[in-house]
């Protein structure tokens, strides 16, 4: 070969290399482009209070999902767009997810080349073009008007990407094939309980006074109760007497006969603490609404609903394994509990349609987003179910005090009498303070779940409805036993 030849072949090879390199990067760093190390990534952001959407991308591998969960405040609320506008629990979240951002300094310059974005896991969770591995966290902020204040897209973690005790991590800007090494350790998650609150009775604390278990069928034609088996657990309320020294008492309904504990038998006062405890660990996996005159009906804003001018209510209703009677009386597939507070507020819980899935075809009733022409499908292992809240005030928790026998002293004279009207007047006070503010509580909280179905796991649905072999026992000491009223 001549040396000519030489030379042009060597021209070839180089351009040849060049365009490869064109192709799959940038250029290789080099020492003049470690200039904005120690930069700020996004200088203009510096109020997380401005705040107002937050968008995270994130990829499954294992499903080949992503979802892309946003939350943002909308009409003086923090909302979750993607389940259905509902609230929230975003205001300390978001003001510690900006935080991470403003003041995030580029720590060290990594690489410029786009080929090994893979390895470092900085690829857009959301590019169908991209590898299954190495995507990574795609985290934007934006203000009121929907314009960015931030978006940087997260990978693995900086020498050990199994590592959780590290703080560093590679990152990218969206729109740059640059990576850099930065430190934090916060995390963005795209889960639902983890952006609202995930206990919807918030009964932690509470005393519960009445426990009530309704199991029944529903006769769908006639919209009525059929084969009902009612279990009543209840307890007096004596200020004197500390809560766990208060005997329980039990009774069962079915149909109209009614059967009391035996001589020799007792309620077991640790199963019914263990179905209490229960109704107070539920916790709430998803959400789907109600239609706006179905919340509005049960609000208590509109006084009835009649089947054929409400039709598509009533069939939603019904999808989801509810009923409204002749009567108005709401009725649940797989029956209800009642629990009454001390403060006599009733939380009346209905069990509705069993379902199955994961992610937000529970969370909020639909599929992730699929990346790819298959995308694989949710799991159906775990089992749901609906659950309707309703609630309601009971003012027998506040019997009428009793009045004085004798009446008072005349005017000027000191006597008993007296000092019992007094006393008599200070119990029918505070007993009409304590009804005043239980039925503003009951407003309050109807106003909030007659919005929504609950949906929570059904693993923890059978001990929320104890039998009676479940709390009736052989009393230990036969001698002892109390007669029942």
């Amino acid at each position: 070969m001549s040396d000519i030849a030489k030379t042009i072949l060597a021209i070839a090879i180089a351009a040849a290399l060049a365009a490869g390199v064109w192709l799959t990067g940038s250029a290789p760093v080099t020492d003049e482009q470690f200039s904005d190390e120690g930069e700020l990534f996004f200088p203009e952001f510096t109020d997380p209070l401005e705040a107002r959407q937050l968008e995270v991308v994130a990829y499954d591998e294992e499903t080949a999902f992503y979802r892309a969960f946003k939350v943002e405040f909308r009409d003086n609320q923090w909302v979750i767009p993607s389940h259905h506008n509902y609230p929230a629990d975003a205001e300390e979240n978001m003001a510690s997810a900006a935080a991470v951002l403003i003041g995030l300094t580029k720590a060290q310059v990594i690489t410029d080349r786009a080929a090994e974005h893979e390895e470092l896991g900085v690829l857009a969770p959301d590019d169908d073009s991209a590898p299954v591995s190495g995507r990574g966290v795609r985290v934007t902020f934006a203000d009121g008007n929907g314009s960015q204040l931030a978006s940087l897209i997260i990978g693995r973690t900086v020498g050990n990407a199994a590592s959780s005790e590290s703080t560093r991590r590679y990152v990218r800007l969206p729109d740059r094939n640059r990576v850099y090494a930065a430190d934090f350790a916060h995390t963005f998650s795209t889960d639902f309980a983890d952006w609202v609150e995930t206990d919807p009775l918030q009964l932690t604390g509470t005393n519960i006074d009445r426990y009530e278990v309704d199991r029944y069928s529903v006769d769908e034609a006639r919209m009525s109760k059929s084969a009902s088996r009612r279990l009543l657990l209840t307890r007096s309320y004596d200020p004197a007497v500390p809560t766990s020294a208060r005997d329980w008492s039990v009774t069962e309904t079915l149909g109209d006969q009614t059967r009391r504990p035996d001589a020799g038998q007792a309620v077991d006062a640790d199963a019914v603490a263990e179905a209490i405890n229960a109704a107070k660990q539920i916790r709430i996996s998803g959400v789907r609404p109600k239609p706006e005159r179905l919340a509005e009906y049960f609000a208590g804003r509109i006084d009835s609903l009649d089947v054929q001018q409400f039709l598509p209510e009533f069939l939603n209703l019904q999808s989801h394994g509810f009923f409204l009677g002749e009567s108005g009386q709401l009725l649940a597939n797989e029956g209800q509990v009642r629990l009454t507070t001390r403060e006599g507020i009733v939380y009346e819980l209905l069990f509705g349609e069993v379902l199955y899935g994961s992610g937000r075809a529970v969370s909020a009733g639909i599929q992730d987003v699929v990346s790819g022409a298959d995308g694989g499908e949710a799991s159906e292992d775990t089992e749901f179910r609906y659950m309707f809240v309703d609630v309601a005030f009971a003012e027998s928790m506040f019997p009428e005090p009793i009045p004085p026998a004798s009446p008072p002293a005349p005017s000027g004279e000191e006597g008993s009498e007296q000092s019992e009207l007094a006393e008599y007047e200070r119990l029918r006070a505070e007993r009409d303070e304590a009804i005043a503010s239980g039925r503003a509580r009951v407003a309050e909280l109807r106003a909030r779940f007659a919005k929504w179905y609950y949906v929570i796991d059904a693993a923890g649905f059978d001990a929320l409805r104890p039998a009676w072999e479940d709390v009736v026992g052989v009393e230990s000491s036969p001698d002892t036993l109390q007669p029942q009223n």
